[in-house]
This record gives structure tokens, C-alpha cells and sequence, in this order.
């Protein structure tokens, strides 16, 4: 499938936009994802019809060297996924430059 891809620098960046995969595989992705223990530092998962479940999973499974994340075009997800995205990125994401949430619905 080619989501996986290799850049000059050898770091990882994923390229999962558009699969409109939802929690159930966003699940499954995530705890793999985890368990190749590579420096993922680019992650768009823009368009996947994400909810909170698929959003917490890919974000409790991010590693510390995460440069950018694209989660734009998920507009069900909720309060918890934005809390925890949150609590991340001042614990966690010390290296993120570049958050992408275009077209959420992130206030009611």
C-alpha cells in the first residue's frame, strides 16, 4: 500500500489520508505502528473518519519524535481526542512543529 515510507533523512513518515479507514483499523494501525519501534516523525491521517476511539489510539501510540501530525477533515472527533492531543503535546510531542486540525469540529 506505500503508507509507510522512508526519507532521506531514514525517519518514517506515514501517509494514511483519504483511507477513510475509522476507529476500528485506525486501532489496529496504531498498536503496529507502535511495535516497529522507528522514529515516526511525520503522521497524516488527514480524512479517516476518526472518532475519539481511532484518535486517542493513534495518539497513545505516537512516539516522542513526532514533527508534524495532520488529523485535519475528522470532524467526529470529540472533546476527549482534542484533551488528550492536548496533554501530548506538553508532555510528550516536545518536537512538534506542525499540528493540522482544518475542518473539525473542535467547539460546539
Amino acid at each position: 500500500m506505500g503508507i509507510v515510507k522512508k526519507s532521506r533523512e531514514s525517519n518514517e513518515i506515514i501517509q494514511l489520508n483519504n483511507y477513510k479507514i475509522g476507529d476500528k483499523y485506525a486501532n489496529v494501525f496504531a498498536k503496529n505502528f507502535k511495535k516497529t519501534n522507528q522514529k515516526i516523525l511525520h503522521l497524516n491521517m488527514k480524512n479517516n473518519k476518526l472518532q475519539d476511539e481511532g484518535a486517542i489510539s493513534i495518539l497513545n501510540n505516537l512516539n516522542e519524535y513526532i514533527v508534524t501530525i495532520d488529523l485535519s477533515l475528522n470532524n467526529k472527533m470529540g472533546v476527549p481526542a482534542y484533551k488528550l492531543l492536548g496533554e501530548r503535546i506538553f508532555s510528550n510531542f516536545f518536537r512538534l512543529k506542525k499540528l493540522s486540525l482544518d475542518n473539525n469540529n473542535i467547539s460546539k
